[in-house]
């Protein structure tokens, strides 16, 4: 008779050795499928979704954007060679009906809200502001939800919309579906078209315009200049909306000599209330004069020019009192008397030589200008280098005369800037003849203030009217 307990003992080693064979074959074939898994979502873009071997069953967890994408994945796990079941603990994002996003953009940060379909499409949306939005903190408050559209739409508007808010000191640009709205504060007075622009010709593919609302930036303190010479009025500073820039045009447009007008307008906020009325005023009176111009900052104006008689000084003083404006200050002459003159003796035309001495300066003209110390007719060392390079110019030149020719801004009395445009000339002379010009050949004259180049409203106008020039004879 057979004893059990003899041969139990004998075969349970035997049956140890197989358990443990068994697991361990099994992990190892676990740790198999859980590799080729991995490897092969991330070869197929699936980021969402994690897979869990047990035995040969995979189980497939994580959020899936949509059932068809749940699905997807699934149909992928069960294409793994060795898998035998696929199992879905997958839950599904919640479908968001209108799908949407906002940036919102202050000085220093830009926060991002609203949703994304997966975390690769949120990571992209924070890279686009990011890239948009150079040296801006950017905080990410986006939660995934189903319901998006396309996913490179998506990010596609996103950087387009951190690429406007670039150009905005404050703003928001949001998102409902495929619409975009944006609206803020232009941080310069260009960045209002800017946007508009970039809304018409570079909106990407399958994204829209719902609503564009730019504010142009605040202006403090606000300025309109005008400057009325024989090329026309030339207009300058900032308007507030179209439709009074294009009132204003209308304006200059109507008194200027040769209806030209030269528009350097910008877009800007912050007018003071009666900005129109006022400048309309202004121009109106422009009509009196043979030349000049009047600059308005908030609510004050300065007026300065030729008129062509005292009785349109009076007027225009007359005009602009019922604004308020303090007259006293008006620098308005009136224009001498032109008498008629003997026939004028033509001048022979230039040589060829002279014109090429005649253009050589004026191209060193172009590119510098003589400067002298603040308020008198002693040259500035830095200038001293400029003039030696005329004076080389000149050296060279088979003229006959050279007449120097001394200009001004209009700060200070008449009478005083044509003095000192005249002995800032004579200096330029005594210059050229101690780098061994002839002092013959040499004549200056000073003009004062009588013949601006630019308004003399800003500083870079008046700078550019304080001048030497020089004509070949």
């Amino acid at each position: 008779m057979c004893r059990v307990s003899k041969w139990f003992w004998g075969l349970l080693p035997v049956l140890l050795i197989a358990f443990f064979a068994i697991n361990h074959k099994t992990k190892q074939i676990e740790a198999d499928l859980s590799v080729r898994s991995a490897e092969i979502l991330k070869t197929n873009g699936v980021i969402w979704a994690n897979v869990a071997i047990n035995g040969r069953d995979a189980i497939v967890r994580g959020t899936a954007p949509s059932e068809d994408a749940r699905q997807k994945v699934m149909a992928i796990v069960d294409s793994v060679r060795g898998v035998r079941k696929v199992h879905s603990e997958a839950q599904i994002l919640a479908v968001q009906s209108p799908y949407t996003l906002s940036i919102v953009k202050d000085e220093t940060s830009a926060t991002i809200s609203g949703y994304a379909p997966n975390d690769a499409v949120k990571l992209a949306v924070v890279d686009a502001v990011k890239s948009g939005l150079p040296g801006i903190n950017v905080l990410d408050k986006q939660a995934l939800a189903g319901g998006a559209p396309v996913d490179s739409v998506w990010v596609l508007g996103t950087r387009f919309a951190a690429q406007q808010l670039a150009k905005l000191t404050t703003g928001t640009a949001s998102f409902v579906n495929t619409k975009i709205s944006i609206e803020g504060v232009a941080a310069q007075s260009a960045g209002v078209a800017a946007v508009l622009e970039a809304t018409k010709t570079s909106l990407p593919q399958g994204i829209s315009l719902d609503k564009l609302a730019i504010v142009p930036p605040t202006i403090k303190p606000y300025n309109f200049d005008a400057m009325l010479d024989e090329k026309g009025v030339t207009l300058s500073g900032f308007y507030p909306s179209e439709d009074v820039r294009v009132a204003l045009l209308e304006k200059a447009k109507a008194i200027s000599p040769n209806g030209m007008v030269i528009d350097q307008l910008q877009l800007g906020a912050g007018a003071p209330s009666q900005f129109l009325a006022m400048a309309s005023v202004a121009l109106e009176q422009l009509k009196g004069l043979t030349s000049g111009g009047f600059g308005l900052v908030d609510s004050k104006l300065s007026f300065t020019g030729l008129a062509k008689s005292g009785d349109v000084i009076a007027a225009i003083k007359t005009a602009l009192s019922s604004f308020g404006v303090d007259v006293s200050g008006l620098k308005l002459l009136e224009a001498p008397k032109v008498e008629v003159a003997a026939p004028a003796v033509i001048a022979p035309a230039l040589t060829p030589a002279k014109q090429k001495c005649q253009a050589h300066l004026n191209d060193l003209l172009a590119k510098n200008t003589i400067q002298f110390n603040t308020g008198s007719a002693v040259l500035r060392a830095d200038s001293v280098p400029f003039v030696n390079q005329i004076a080389g110019v000149v050296a060279g030149c088979d003229l006959d005369m050279l007449t120097i020719t001394g200009h001004t801004d209009n700060m200070g009395a008449p009478a005083m800037n044509l003095a000192l445009s005249e002995a800032r000339a004579m200096a330029v002379v005594h210059y050229l003849v101690s780098r061994g010009i002839e002092a013959k050949r040499l004549k200056a004259i000073g003009k004062g203030e009588e013949v601006p180049v630019a308004t003399n409203f800003t500083v870079e106008g008046r700078q550019r009217n304080r001048r030497i020039e020089f004509t070949v004879k």
